[in-house]
């Protein structure tokens, strides 16, 4: 009918393997060297690959390093449309990686979790600058900093060597989300706030 040909597809994930329900996330080694999985912001719980087919437009074997987010996706389509994204998206589309071009800079990508309630020791964030990665698990422990250009694995926290770079994440994982009743920062709600 014609229709893959003017089509993009993309095959991907929005979380790395998961161990619920019993299963044994090791298995089959799906994460191979990184840390986590599934509700985790180490890598093992956010990094996925994507796969992208676009006839005519992606070069047969091109192979990106391009660092993007789910939130990406939204003015990837828009541009795609012919129409704005909304205001309030912090996504940036990728259209110019697809084309063998290079994306539009970013300063950041950050990501938070509260996982199952309220216990202060499931809050998650993290933040990525470039190749410079910071953890932050429970609402009132220290920034981990990881170089993920030769520790992919997380192992290897340099935060006492990184304050000024501490700081920024912090300030960033602080003031660059969005308030909602129901995941409030740290897990506390205004009955609960320390």
């Amino acid at each position: 009918m014609g229709e893959l040909d003017n089509t993009l597809v993309i095959f991907t994930s929005d979380n790395g393997p998961h161990a619920e329900l019993g299963h044994d996330h090791e298995f089959f080694n799906s994460n191979g060297a990184l840390r986590g999985f599934k509700r985790d912001t180490y890598e093992g719980g956010i990094r996925v690959p994507a796969i992208a087919y676009w006839k005519g437009k992606i070069k047969t074997g091109t192979v990106s390093e391009y660092q993007g987010c789910g939130q990406d996706f939204m003015p990837t389509f828009a541009e795609l449309a012919g129409i704005e994204p909304p205001a309030q998206t912090n996504g940036v589309s990728f259209i110019p990686v697809l084309l063998g071009d290079k994306p539009k800079p970013r300063e950041f990508l950050n990501w938070e979790f509260q996982k199952y309630g309220m216990e202060e020791s499931n809050f998650r964030q993290a933040v990525r600058i470039g190749n410079m990665k910071g953890v932050r698990y429970g609402v009132n422990s220290k920034m981990e900093v990881y170089n993920l250009e030769n520790d992919v694995s997380e192992t290897h926290n340099i935060a006492d060597t990184q304050p000024e770079l501490v700081q920024k994440m912090e300030q960033i994982v602080k003031n660059e989300r969005a308030y909602n009743e129901h995941y409030p920062y740290g897990g506390y709600t205004k009955n609960t706030e320390k």
